[in-house]
């Protein structure tokens, strides 16, 4: 009998959103501030006060990025060319994570809207 390879599978895009509001109303184009790094897909994103503009969400952060304003719907690619437009579920929406976040985290996301369900 021959052996077959075995294939390990990554994450995939949106395998953390269980369900969103019709018609795409739960998510909304933004302005990603430019990083060196990628920013993966179901990372909770904050907005940053004076630019408008997204970012990974930092507790440690004092800039408004803090405060969870979304969740990334799709990877980016890491550019230190500029800044890029992203999508992120802002509303009506139902999620779930591993890790789950922490509870402050969804405190936030509740507060727009977005119910995390726990793992089964």
């Amino acid at each position: 009998v021959a052996s077959m390879a075995t294939i390990h599978e990554t994450a995939h895009d949106l395998e953390w959103l269980i369900s969103e509001a019709d018609h795409y109303f739960s998510r909304d184009t933004v302005v990603v501030a430019k990083g060196s790094t990628p920013i993966a897909s179901g990372t909770l994103m904050g907005k940053i006060t004076a630019s408008g503009k997204y970012v990974p969400s930092q507790n440690a952060a004092s800039d408004g990025s803090q405060t969870v304003a979304g969740v990334l719907v799709h990877t980016l690619a890491g550019t230190t060319a500029g800044d890029v437009d992203g999508v992120v579920i802002r509303r009506h929406a139902q999620v779930r994570f591993s890790p789950a976040p922490a509870q402050a985290e969804v405190g936030e996301l509740a507060a727009l809207g977005i119910i995390v369900r726990k793992q089964i």
